[in-house]
């Protein structure tokens, strides 16, 4: 991604950032609101929403990728490093709880989804564990970059 000779100025640069913030937020925002609507339509709606969702997630993606190439080497190195061993515990975490699961009576696991979600069908166990799968990672990253950014300050 080239930078403009106005966007390299610091005040420029923080206007970059803040445009790739917001397009992130609203592509996930987007996306969230049109999963949360897909399940009450159906057929040739569902396809469009469904698309419209996709859509919304790419973009998010592409803007998350523009901020940070917006960032500069320490703090590109710094959410790297996060990602790594905060995503890394978070994925131990998922694994301790899997075998939780795994080795718990099913009856212990199933009264856990019922609580959760309300029903005890095969979605609602799947829904879990693909949630579970995305925000433990997503956890882990998120306290260890707190954590560095705040012995670096």
């Amino acid at each position: 991604m080239s930078v403009s000779r106005s966007e390299s100025t610091p005040n420029g640069r923080e206007k970059q950032k803040a445009a790739f913030i917001a397009g992130t937020g609203a592509g996930l925002g987007v996306m969230i609101a049109v999963s949360l609507l897909a399940g009450q339509l159906d057929g040739d709606l569902q396809m469009i929403a469904n698309g419209v969702g996709y859509s919304a997630a790419a973009i998010a993606l592409a803007c998350s990728i523009g901020w940070i190439a917006t960032l500069d080497e320490f703090a590109q190195r710094a959410h790297y490093v996060a990602w790594y061993w905060g995503g890394s515990l978070g994925l131990a975490a998922m694994g301790a709880l899997l075998l939780f699961v795994l080795l718990s009576p099913a009856s212990a696991a199933e009264s856990l989804l019922l609580d959760w979600w309300g029903a005890s069908q095969a979605k609602a166990g799947f829904l879990t564990g693909a949630l579970a799968a995305m925000l433990l990672p997503a956890l882990g990253y998120t306290i260890w970059w707190l954590v560095f950014w705040l012995r670096r300050r």
